[in-house]
């Protein structure tokens, strides 16, 4: 009976010592497959705030435009839904680790560029002069500043991600 109970000690034991090994592999793959979720993340967020200030100069565009039957209130309306859209997708794919921060961020400057894009959706981003439409030029310099700083600060959160990658 002692040589089995000695047998089944040692099974144990080599049990015992494959599950530590394992479950210390485990949390290493955990940690990475979580930096490696915010890296692309963060890398979604960062490609919708591209797409965003590619599309905010053509709102500038668009208010400034004249021609028969063209209507620059619904081109800049068009335009401030689709910035709307990434704005949205930004919010959505923003990692929880970091999204306070990213919020306090948008609001910063005396520009909130959520309340920019429903100024745009709305009209009231636009004003008259001379009978010439054209948006707020102030406001939309302010939010300009404001998506490339936040894009500026994606950049360095993903510069720390690839870090912790390698």
């Amino acid at each position: 009976m002692k040589t089995w109970d000695i047998v089944v000690f040692a099974v144990n034991i080599i049990v015992t010592i494959v599950s530590i090994v394992g479950a210390v592999k485990s949390k290493r793959y955990f940690r990475k497959s979580k930096h490696i979720t915010i890296y692309a993340q963060t890398n979604q967020s960062i490609n919708e705030l591209e797409k965003m200030l590619i599309i905010l100069p053509e709102a500038l565009a668009a208010a400034l435009r004249t021609g028969r039957g063209y209507n620059p209130e619904n081109a800049v309306q068009e335009i401030g839904t689709e910035m709307s859209n990434h704005y949205n997708a930004i919010m959505k794919a923003i990692p929880s680790d970091y999204s306070n921060e990213f919020r306090a961020l948008q609001k910063e400057n005396t520009c909130d560029v959520e309340k920019y894009i429903s100024s745009l959706i709305d009209g009231t981003a636009i004003v008259e002069i001379d009978r010439r439409k054209m948006l707020r030029r102030e406001s939309f310099d302010k939010c300009q500043e404001q998506l490339r700083a936040m894009q500026e600060y994606l950049k360095q959160k993903i510069s720390k991600e690839e870090e912790k990658l390698k």
